[in-house]
């Protein structure tokens, strides 16, 4: 079965408190904070009256990372999910442990791979989470965008390139916050928490033996494709623009 993550591992607090001291918010937001990987605010504004002159989104401002909102409109309200990291996930060498599955492939001889990690199932099996690990390799001038997409070959020519997709992600490192544009260190680690997302997602013993992970990246604004230029340990495909990675889907524990 698709495991559903520990509900240990998630918090949830309602901000702010609506009796004592702002202060006390402010304590509650700093535990969570240093605990969380990732903190989602979620608001309805109609409902939202004072917030002590928006404490929450000040100090969730003021002290995280902002990667993105999302608005989500219906007939009498407009519910809004903000994503905050507690700290901007970029580390200099040597300052992040090794990706549990190493990759060490290169796109262009300009932007590495250095490994993944792949979760277990989230949300009734539809959203599976997956850490990328990138490396600039010299200082980045153009914003690209990665495809990652779990295959398996198939001979059918209605599919492309000999291939069946079961999933695909396709967006800017963290949706643009932290595009590669702005990476101009070489050396440093981005860590991206991404994920694959699925219609329905096969249990561990659905899915095909040879299903296999596959990485393009591509120029945002041409949308021309870099090459392959080191594939790790990974292979890549005739056209040399797809790194084709090993699968293993994990089937136990919770997610993040």
């Amino acid at each position: 079965m698709a495991a559903q993550p520990d509900p240990g591992d998630l918090k949830w607090q309602v901000m702010p408190l609506l009796t004592g001291d702002p202060a006390d918010t402010e304590a509650r937001l700093a535990a969570l904070h240093g605990d969380a990987r990732r903190i989602w605010l979620a608001q309805i504004p109609p409902l939202i009256t004072d917030d002590y002159d928006q404490l929450t989104d000040k100090w969730l401002a003021e002290n995280s990372f902002l990667v993105k909102e999302y608005g989500f409109e219906s007939a009498n309200s407009f519910a809004k999910m903000t994503l905050f990291l507690p700290e901007p996930t970029v580390f200099d060498a040597g300052a992040i442990a090794t990706a549990p599955q190493p990759v060490d492939a290169d796109f262009g001889d300009l932007i590495r791979l250095r490994g993944v990690d792949i979760g277990p199932p989230l949300v009734d099996g539809r959203s599976l989470p997956l850490d990328l690990y990138w490396e600039p390799l010299a200082p980045v001038d153009a914003r690209y965008k990665y495809i990652l997409q779990l295959a398996v070959p198939d001979s059918d020519p209605a599919d492309e390139d000999g291939w069946r997709i079961l999933a695909q992600t396709e967006r800017e490192p963290y949706e643009g916050a932290i595009a590669t544009a702005f990476w101009q260190d070489p050396g440093k680690t981005i860590l991206e928490y991404s994920e694959l997302r699925f219609d329905d997602l096969p249990t561990g013993q659905e899915v095909p033996a040879d299903v296999q992970l596959l990485v393009q990246l591509y120029d945002a604004e041409s949308t021309e494709k870099l090459p392959v230029t080191a594939s790790g340990s990974g292979t890549v495909d005739s056209g040399g623009v797809t790194l084709i990675l090993p699968f293993d889907l994990p089937t136990s524990g919770a997610g993040q």
